[in-house]
């Protein structure tokens, strides 16, 4: 039986070593967190249930939709599309595809906005997020509906950051990567409220979150059939040392004793293998991001899932209600609020964010989501050190050398997840990439265990012969 090292237990992970123990592989999952699931556990208080942020399978991809389905049989619920942006003391549905949430803003920056847009610059040719985005709204669109809310979460001007780095943030910006035909064709299609196209068949959006609990069921199930199928998962683990010879892993130290491997799967940190490697490729850097999740008396006042707020005033970047997303995440005549503020490591929101919370309540009342700070009977602050992809200018690059550092080293490693560029994509992208990862993976061993074969049985006539 061939052996298999899986490194991170979030989603990634946990398909990637489903499908090696559903091949009867023997398989470890190695995760350095105390439980399963990264940034897609969730945090139980009593009779709440908040996760980390907005969490759920939003897609068009019916492959991830069928195989969702097949993990959580029928502990699922469909959810309505409901989000909305708040800006400027108003609240604009999502998408901004169409010209009744536009009107919405101000007069005076619809005015400006349309006047810049009609002079915007054209787009150069390798353009950084500022660049992009002033070539496709003009200036006084690109600062109120680009540049605040993308340097709200990320702390970074976006003078430094890839476009890139609005798609993970649900900033409405087109993908840099078309032309400007294809961008024009994708607006229309917005406009008039066409639906997905899927290998070329028209698909809608579907929207699935677990029924029995927080989004950290689906991982959960995951788990449970990884040991059922006898795989092994090690939380709270620490990888110290990966060895290589004649180009492969040979094995792998965990918490100082060496496990032989023949595959190893890294959906992990790329900066922690860089460092085992000992080099000098920096990875992805993240902001890191406070959860205040609010215990409020009453009936959410809103019927929104979550809401992107956009007012730079305001301290919190997105706003959602956990039991919107399920109602038993929250007892009767309760409800719940996670609130979600970003900051740096270090910096006074992180060491000191209880001091903020009467801050997060006066915002909350202002956006309507409180009529009264008095509503709120408990408030859990949860601090979450690495939320956000911050994607600089050239982090393609980066990602490019760091990969063709594992390939010069080990031909048997396999990045999967954030560590093969799929930086901050949705769940169900990081699932499918997963999967398929592991089949060609599957496919590459068989090819060479037939070609083996062949060689092999050459041989053997040959001496017969002889």
């Amino acid at each position: 039986m061939e052996k298999a090292i899986v490194v991170g237990a979030g989603p990634a992970g946990l398909v990637a070593a489903l499908e090696l123990v559903q091949h009867d592989y023997d398989v470890i999952v190695v995760e350095k967190a105390p439980r399963v699931g990264g940034l897609h556990r969730s945090f139980h208080y009593g009779p709440f249930t908040f996760d980390v942020g907005v969490h759920c399978f939003d897609t068009t991809d019916q492959e991830a939709i069928e195989y969702v389905l097949s993990i959580l049989e029928h502990d699922y619920r469909l959810l309505p599309p409901r989000a909305a942006y708040y800006l400027h003391g108003r609240y604009l549905r999502d998408p901004l595809n169409n010209l009744t949430e536009l009107l919405k803003l101000p007069a005076s920056l619809l005015i400006r906005g349309l006047v810049d847009f009609a002079c915007r610059p054209r787009r150069p040719w390798k353009a950084s997020l500022e660049e992009f985005g002033r070539s496709m709204y003009g200036t006084s669109f690109y600062r109120a509906l680009v540049q605040g809310p993308v340097e709200k979460v990320v702390q970074r001007p976006c003078a430094d950051l890839h476009p890139d780095t609005a798609h993970l943030l649900n900033v409405n910006i087109p993908d840099h990567r078309l032309t400007g035909s294809e961008i024009i064709g994708k607006v229309i299609q917005k406009i008039r409220g066409a639906p997905h196209q899927n290998n070329g068949q028209r698909t809608e959006a579907v929207q699935l979150y677990p029924a029995s609990g927080g989004f950290e069921v689906f991982v959960q199930k995951l788990a449970q059939r990884i040991r059922q199928r006898g795989g092994d998962i090690l939380t709270g683990a620490r990888i110290s040392e990966i060895r290589c010879r004649q180009g492969r892993v040979v094995s792998v130290t965990i918490d100082g004793r060496e496990y032989p491997t023949d595959w190893l799967i890294w959906s992990g940190s790329l900066n922690g293998l860089m460092r085992l490697w000992g080099l000098e490729i920096d990875g992805v850097p993240a902001s890191a991001m406070i959860l205040y999740n609010l215990e409020v008396k009453g009936t959410p006042l809103t019927d929104y899932l979550w809401i992107e707020c956009w007012e730079p005033s305001m301290l919190m970047s997105r706003v959602s209600y956990p039991s919107s997303f399920r109602p038993e995440n929250a007892p009767p005549n309760y409800h719940g609020l996670s609130v979600e503020v970003p900051c740096r490591i270090g910096d006074r929101r992180w060491t000191a964010p209880e001091v903020l919370v009467d801050r997060v309540k006066r915002d909350l009342t202002i956006m309507g989501l409180l009529t009264d700070a008095t509503e709120v009977v408990a408030c859990h602050i949860e601090r979450i050190p690495a939320a956000f992809p911050i994607l600089p200018w050239d982090y393609e690059q980066t990602i490019a050398r760091a990969k063709e550092a594992v390939r010069q080293r080990a031909d048997n490693l396999i990045l999967i997840g954030a560590a093969a560029g799929r930086i901050g994509k949705m769940q169900n992208d990081q699932i499918t990439f997963a999967r398929r990862m592991v089949r060609q993976m599957l496919m590459s061993r068989t090819i060479a265990t037939t070609v083996s074969s062949k060689e092999s049985l050459v041989a053997w006539r040959a001496t017969r012969r002889e």
